[in-house]
């Protein structure tokens, strides 16, 4: 048994644990003190049975960057019959840091007006962009900081329109454009205007997972892992999945990263629980030599929620992405900050990576 109704029902109902708001720390004191008491009881009652809800074999997958968008599809979906007969198309290529500075041939699309690019598609293997500027009418004439802000609850705020017309634009847009991956709506955040903002009005970001056998992978890196200020390397992208910024007139910004596996992936026919990763976690975050030489401003007491789900990491001695299931400890973000945590390999124990 596991001891907490709310985390049962969580395994029972799927692959992704996620100790949600019961179990977040609060800003009151004594609130702190009950919800770290709850969450280490509940993430030390885990046991190995945690994952009986986990398909009987897991694989670790090797993955190389080689599909791209549709560019057509794209063109024909995204833009307006006057922005296709004005807009420019360039052929050419680009160095990509994350992929040890590889070059890749990259289709790129540019409409310009009034001395501004207005719209802009970019299209290469594992990645594609597009940005349309918001209208003049809705931008402040004076100097101001940001296009909006994390609406304190991370929905209510945007007058406009609902956040579920939003993701209902956003999905209908992405099942236009034939992705060439499998991905799940993961959240929806609303941005507000202020007096201090450029813009006037609200928008929605809408995230989706990529999913690999039904289980998600990790999606927001920011800093977990150090970039190589020397060589360039691989390294994950800051983001794996889709985001979608969306405007109550409809969608003007879609960010995609993603992979593509190679055929044979290895079989993984035994991993450890949650219990046994968090041990691992919680004594490299009580190791004061770790934190200092790494940076990590965070300390276990902050973990708040666990997930389980893949994790990109590289072979940089091969020269590919590996993909590998993972345990997440993390500390859940807070208003306007990204995601901290630590990593753990749910097949050895061994650590993929702390974020901050």
């Amino acid at each position: 048994m596991c001891g907490n109704d709310l985390l049962c029902r969580a395994i029972a109902n799927g692959l992704l644990i996620i100790l949600s708001a019961g179990l977040l720390l609060n800003s009151n004191a004594e609130n702190n003190l009950e919800s770290e008491t709850v969450l280490r009881t509940v993430l030390m009652e885990q046991a190995t049975e945690d994952t009986q809800s986990l398909p009987d074999s897991l694989k670790q997958y090797s993955a190389v960057i080689e599909s791209t968008v549709d560019f057509e599809r794209v063109k024909a979906n995204l833009l307006t019959e006057e922005e296709k007969a004005k807009s420019i198309e360039i052929a050419g290529t680009i160095n990509v840091y994350e992929r040890a500075n590889n070059v890749y041939q990259m289709n790129e699309l540019m409409l310009e007006e009034n001395g501004a690019i207005s719209v802009e598609i970019y299209s290469y293997p594992g990645h594609f962009s597009f940005r349309r500027s918001v209208s003049d009418k809705y931008i402040r004439s004076d100097y101001s900081e940001g296009e909006g802000v994390l609406s304190e609850d991370g929905l209510i705020g945007v007058k406009e329109f609902s956040p579920e017309h939003a993701k209902q634009m956003s999905d209908q847009i992405l099942d236009k454009l034939n992705l060439p991956f499998s991905f799940e709506w993961y959240e929806t955040e609303a941005y507000i205007p202020t007096e201090e903002t450029y813009l006037t009005i609200g928008f929605y970001v809408v995230d989706y997972r990529i999913t690999l056998d039904g289980i998600p992978v990790e999606m927001k890196y920011a800093s977990s892992f150090n970039r190589n200020h020397g060589e360039p390397e691989y390294t994950p992208a800051n983001m794996y999945g889709v985001r979608v910024k969306v405007f109550q007139d409809g969608v003007y910004e879609i960010l995609c990263e993603w992979f593509d596996l190679e055929q044979g992936p290895r079989e993984i026919n035994q991993m450890i629980s949650a219990k046994e990763a968090w041990v691992i976690a919680e004594e490299l975050l009580n190791d004061r030599k770790y934190v200092v030489q790494n940076d990590v401003n965070f300390e276990a007491e902050d973990v708040n929620s666990v997930e389980f789900g893949y994790v990109v990491t590289t072979d940089n001695k091969k020269q590919k992405y590996v993909i590998v299931p993972c345990w997440n400890f993390l500390v859940s973000r807070t208003i306007g900050l990204i995601y901290k945590g630590i990593r753990i390999n749910a097949e050895n124990g061994e650590i993929i990576s702390v974020s901050w």
